[in-house]
């Protein structure tokens, strides 16, 4: 206690862990006892996680669409967009004239 270690002996993040570990990180923020056990499943659960919530929020963003009668975003032909945009006033092709 006197060297002032006793804030880098934790606790493991894991829910399913309870081993306690000497943090030896150089920020002393270390979360798992191990890398290569408990902190890659968090990480893996947190990805696929993520992952799930993107893939969900895309389905709802296209069927909102579908509902409204658009197309989803990134649903058009390839090349589209910049050609069926109407050109400004006082461009000649989409080009700025001098």
């Amino acid at each position: 206690a006197a060297d002032g270690t006793w804030p880098r002996l934790k606790a493991c993040e894991a829910h399913d862990c309870q081993w306690v570990f000497y943090d030896r990180s150089p920020a002393g923020r270390g979360r798992w006892c191990s890398m290569a056990v408990c902190g890659s499943r968090a990480k893996m659960r947190a990805y696929r996680a993520n992952k799930a919530n993107t893939a969900t929020q895309a389905n709802k963003a296209a069927r909102a669409a579908e509902a409204n009668g658009r197309r989803a975003r990134g649903a058009g032909p390839a090349g589209a967009g910049a050609r069926d945009m109407p050109e400004r006033p006082g461009t000649a092709s989409g080009t700025e004239t001098a």
